[in-house]
């Protein structure tokens, strides 16, 4: 049980202290109320004034609001016992009485004293931050009344947790120590001792598969290279018990029927640290599927709800099939309005032969219109941004795809996280529901002050004010610049993704750039400096694709160009077309997104074709064209394991008049980044390479790229993830050029090969921390060339330009 699933038990478990309270009080008020009703019996009177005694921390006001008897009443025994149980509700109290003064009601109380500060110590594995909201909601935090129930369910449920993540001897002690103003001090210290860890699992009565098999099942396991950083080695009872149902979903989804669990124990060993684990199953024979059918309220849809069926006769019984069946037929008629459509599944078992036939029996209910969309959580955003990301209307029939999707578009948003849906049907309204979309804001704008350092750009610093929702309109605005040792960024951008209620987007982007390259980063020598400004737009074409236009304008110098260094083909096109430049540029894009989040994606794919033309508008200008393509695709595989397979294509050429790609337009590949990664190989290092410059890379006008990385289950936090990554790529020159081919000044062959491709394994950690993005990673190389500058340990932190 995880962390929040166990203080939802807590919670859950103030359904007992309730009980106990009420237990107490009801012994309590036998003998109190009755010594009451006969000191009342003859005393009635008409309350005109009521006076407490006793209050410290409470406000009068605030006691008399719980009591239920005010000025002008008749108080007597009766009434007197109804007064009792509402104030002894609140808590507040630990003894009251009641008198009369001429005719003058007073309550004489003993308040319970105020908690004035909570210390826990001695615990490491459970942190005191995670501790205290929980404290709250169960009203035990500075500041509340104390009650020592409370503080023993919470020590109860502390060890209670304690003992599913493997610290079976841990206890909890506290100390209450009185201070003036009837305040307290609770000291509560936790021992958390030994961890109890799982030693060997042994299986009996498995004959089918073996107990290597059977203890894959399982999330505990014995000792492993990964168990320090997992914690999965440690013994706990409940997941024992939810690894026994796993091994029992196992046998079913294999048509084990009859499969079940004869005993199972677990041995403390002498050391009284680790626990044995003994499981005695019997297996029984495996069924087969003899036949199944679709019957009940199927509303026409017959055939196609028969094509839904997961199996076929003859196929092995499998109980997740069985599931999934039953889940996909329901899900068919939610998807048209009929929103509580159910199935059952009757089985008719021929234990003789090993067969089983299923029927599915659906129950529609009537047809579901959505009476109402209403969101919570939206403290910032304006209710029209959520409201045009949704696909469910109000006043249409109830689609269960497009009530999904509407929750996929809200998590898609940068400034949105976690978003959940509920629904809920309108009273005395049979065929119309509400929905409400819960939405967890965060806090995604910025005003910061950057600084790190990346293995491609030096020392980094920078400062900027990033808003994705400005003013909660779902307008993006960023204005700001980074700095490094190879380039100076300065920009100022804004993106409308709504200037259409279709959904057409609009961004526009005017920057100022100033690169001073720099051979320790695999760089030509030369200075760049250039500014412009792009104007886009996007155009959906579906829920997942969208289309790109857009045109943009770039100055560019070129100069401090030191000619001994440069290889021929980069002096003839400095010599045939003198700086500077002006391009006019013409981009376009086709895009696709399916991916399920913004952050961490753990499923879809994402894939964009992106091209850029330089249009010859004026003699400075150059014809040239550039096209990309990018693949990303997340495939969830096994308890929190995620394939993620990516891939970048690119290819650039002159046109017309002009026979190649500017040189300072060229890909280039090797180390951590988006675009042609390479871990193992230093940054931007890959590719043809000019031999007077200190080998750097010239770039190519092909850049080649992939990878498969598998992405480990999250096993520190939500904003760590961890992947063991293996990448190739190259970067050519495609032709080569023949007056480099001649030369003596490239080094490597250029031309694309399958041999030439780079290749690296090894091991990549992101983490999304408060100070930015921070990538780390561990690689080697699996073919290299002589020439090829290797680099194991690769790392940036802080802005990424």
């Amino acid at each position: 049980m995880g962390f929040g699933g166990f203080w939802g038990w807590v919670l859950g478990s103030n359904m007992l202290f309730k009980f106990l309270q009420q237990r107490v009080r009801s012994f309590f008020f036998v003998f109190l109320l009755s010594g009451l009703s006969l000191a009342w019996a003859n005393g009635a009177f008409v309350v005109q004034r009521i006076e407490f005694v006793g209050l410290q921390n409470i406000s009068e006001g605030t006691a008399k609001s719980y009591l239920p008897i005010h000025v002008g009443e008749t108080f007597t025994a009766l009434r007197s016992e109804e007064a009792l149980r509402a104030l002894y509700k609140t808590g507040f109290f630990n003894n009251i009485e009641f008198s009369e003064k001429g005719q003058t009601l007073i309550v004489h109380v003993q308040e319970r004293p105020a908690i004035s500060r909570i210390r826990i110590s001695g615990n490491d594995e459970i942190s005191t931050k995670d501790m205290r909201p929980i404290l709250s909601k169960i009203g035990f935090s500075e500041g509340d009344i104390f009650n020592p129930l409370k503080l023993q369910q919470f020590k109860f449920s502390l060890m209670h947790q304690y003992e599913t993540i493997g610290y079976r001897a841990a206890t909890v002690t506290s100390e209450v120590k009185p201070l003036p103003h009837n305040r307290v001090e609770v000291d509560i210290q936790v021992h958390e001792g030994d961890i109890t860890t799982v030693k060997a699992i042994h299986f009996e009565g498995n004959h089918v598969f073996s107990s290597r098999t059977l203890r894959r099942q399982m999330s505990m396991k014995t000792w492993g290279l990964f168990t320090f950083f997992t914690h999965t080695n440690r013994y706990s009872e409940e997941k024992f018990n939810e690894d026994l149902q796993s091994i029992t979903n196992f046998y079913l989804n294999h048509g084990y029927l009859t499969f079940r669990i004869v005993s199972k124990s677990a041995e403390l060993t002498p050391d009284h640290q680790q626990m044995v684990l003994n499981i005695v199953v019997h297996e029984g024979p495996q069924f087969k599927v003899s036949g199944f059918d679709v019957s009940g309220q199927m509303l026409g849809f017959h055939d196609q709800l028969i094509k839904l069926v997961k199996f076929k006769p003859g196929d092995t019984f499998s109980r997740q099939l069985v599931l999934d069946t039953n889940t996909a037929l329901g899900e068919f008629l939610a998807d048209r309005g009929y929103a509580f459509a159910s199935a059952e599944v009757k089985s008719h078992v021929d234990e003789e032969r090993h067969t089983v036939f299923l029927e599915f029996v659906l129950t529609s209910h009537a047809r579901v219109y959505v009476h109402r969309i209403t969101f919570s959580g939206n403290d910032r955003t304006k209710e029209e941004v959520l409201r045009r990301e949704m696909r469910q209307m109000e006043g249409g029939a109830y689609s269960l795809s497009q009530v999904n999707e509407s929750k996929r578009r809200l998590n898609l948003l940068p400034y949105f996280k976690d978003t959940t849906v509920s629904t809920q049907p309108v009273p005395n309204v049979p065929d119309q529901v509400d929905l409400d979309y819960h939405i967890n804001e965060v806090a995604a704008g910025k005003a910061s002050v950057n600084f790190g350092y990346s293995d491609a750009y030096g020392f980094l610093y920078g400062a900027g004010i990033s808003e994705p929702n400005f003013l909660g309109s779902g307008n993006s605005v960023s204005l700001g610049f980074n700095n490094s040792q190879v380039q100076d960024y300065y920009n100022f951008s804004i993106i409308n993704p709504y200037i259409t209620v279709d959904g057409v987007s609009q961004s526009f982007n005017i920057y100022y750039s100033h690169t001073h390259f720099d051979p320790e980063f695999n760089y030509q020598t030369y200075t760049m400096d250039s500014f412009g400004a792009d104007l886009n737009y996007g155009i959906p074409l579906s829920e997942h694709n969208s289309v790109g236009v857009g045109v943009g304008y770039a100055h560019v110098m070129i100069d401090h160009v030191n000619a001994s260094q440069l290889s021929p083909s980069q002096d003839l096109f400095l010599t045939s077309h003198p700086s500077p430049y002006d391009l006019f540029k013409v981009l376009a894009s086709l895009n696709y997104n399916g991916l399920d989040r913004y952050i961490f994606p753990t499923q879809g794919i994402a894939h964009s074709v992106g091209f850029e033309l330089g249009v010859p508008v004026m003699s400075s200008s150059l014809a040239y064209y550039k096209a990309t393509d990018s693949f990303k695709w997340f495939i969830p595989i096994w308890r929190g394991f995620i394939l993620n397979l990516v891939s970048v294509v690119g290819f650039g050429d002159g046109y017309g008049q002009e026979d190649t790609l500017p040189f300072f337009l060229n890909y280039y590949a090797g180390g951590l980044g988006a675009m042609g990664q390479v871990p193992a190989y230093s940054p931007n290092s890959l590719g043809p390479k000019n031999v007077n410059d200190s080998y750097a890379a010239l770039g190519g006008n092909l850049l080649t790229a992939a990878g498969a990385h598998l992405i480990l289950p999250d096993f520190i936090n939500e904003n760590v993830r961890t992947a063991i990554v293996f990448d190739l790529g190259n970067v050519y020159q495609v032709p080569i050029n023949a007056l480099d081919s001649t030369s003596t000044y490239i080094v490597d062959d250029d031309s694309f090969s399958w041999d030439s491709l780079r290749l690296s394994l090894g091991f990549e950690v992101s983490w999304y921390s408060p100070f930015g993005p921070i990538n780390l990673s561990l690689a080697f190389p699996l073919s290299s060339g002589d020439n090829d500058q290797l680099q194991a340990f690769q790392f940036s932190f802080g802005t990424t330009l």
